[in-house]
């Protein structure tokens, strides 16, 4: 028996302290915890013999860590999304300010068909582009930063809005190679759903590359969150 739980946010040593508190043999079994840019890997292997004690040990880690757990095997936070989307019967549209069309290229990228399921993407970088595009009007600009939770929240409302989407997602933020930035890796995350726009701020360090590929990364994670949680 085989099983690989992919989880997003969560430390290696905070897995391995749960493993370590569980009153279970580990003779027969086989786990191994490894993490890689903000996702965690719990691969457990056992023999027919320690069924029992193998399906007790996955339920465990899929209900402590439900929150940040987001598909098993070969899944990833973008075939997840894509399978969630196609099971309730969801459209999805992007707008990215930071992420450079990251989310559309992973999106489409990991998952054949995707197609039926977004609608489009848009790349937004200036002013000009969000005013023209979303009919935010200028003036909004004038108290608000182009990178904020309040750019973010009104490109996912106006999003829902021009492109009949069930679902969106929208990203503003910072992503550089200055280390010495102090808003360099912050980010803005919103999700839309028609229950409301949600919104998340979020830090990650790195090349700047690497800030927007964890960006993709969460946004999509946050994505499964709130479908889970309210659709």
């Amino acid at each position: 028996m085989f099983v690989v739980i992919n989880m997003f946010g969560m430390l290696k040593s905070e897995v391995q302290a749960f493993l370590e508190e569980q009153n279970i043999s580990y003779d027969g079994l086989l786990v191994d915890v490894k993490e890689k840019h903000y996702e965690t890997y719990v691969t457990i292997e056992a023999t027919e013999e320690k069924k029992d004690v193998f399906e007790h040990l996955q339920e465990s880690i899929m209900t402590v860590f439900s929150k940040n757990i987001y598909g098993t095997n070969e899944q990833n936070v973008y075939s997840c999304a894509f399978e969630l989307l196609k099971e309730q019967g969801k459209k999805l549209a992007i707008a990215e300010s930071v992420t450079a069309g990251r989310l559309c290229s992973e999106f489409v990228a990991n998952n054949e068909g995707a197609s039926k399921i977004l609608i489009e993407g848009i790349v937004c970088y200036s002013v000009k582009s969000k005013c023209n595009i979303f009919g935010i009007e200028s003036e909004f600009f004038q108290t608000n930063s182009p990178q904020s939770a309040e750019t973010s929240q009104l490109l996912a409302q106006n999003l829902m809005r021009i492109s009949g989407a069930d679902v969106v997602i929208a990203t503003t933020g910072y992503a550089s190679n200055d280390i010495n930035d102090s808003d360099n890796g912050n980010a803005y995350i919103a999700v839309g759903l028609e229950s409301g726009i949600f919104t998340q701020r979020v830090r990650f360090l790195g090349t700047r590359n690497h800030i927007m590929q964890q960006i993709s990364k969460f946004a999509f994670m946050f994505l499964i969150k709130m479908l889970k949680q309210y659709e």
